[in-house]
């Protein structure tokens, strides 16, 4: 993998208030995960599929 890192950090509301800083793959791919089953769909499948892809360097990060 590559340093994971992103050319710059992005940030989401996490609980409606707070913002989350997003970094790196891992960050994302933790983000992710923590996802509630219920509100998962064929988007977050897709992301999950390139954050892995991009962690295990199948992908780029850039």
């Amino acid at each position: 993998m590559e340093d994971g890192m992103f050319k710059q950090a992005i940030f989401v509301r996490d609980d409606g208030f707070a913002l989350r800083r997003i970094a790196c793959v891992m960050d994302a791919i933790e983000l992710l995960e923590e996802w509630p089953l219920e509100r998962r769909g064929l988007l977050h499948a897709a992301a999950s599929d390139t954050c892995y892809s991009a962690y295990d360097g199948r992908k780029s990060v850039h």
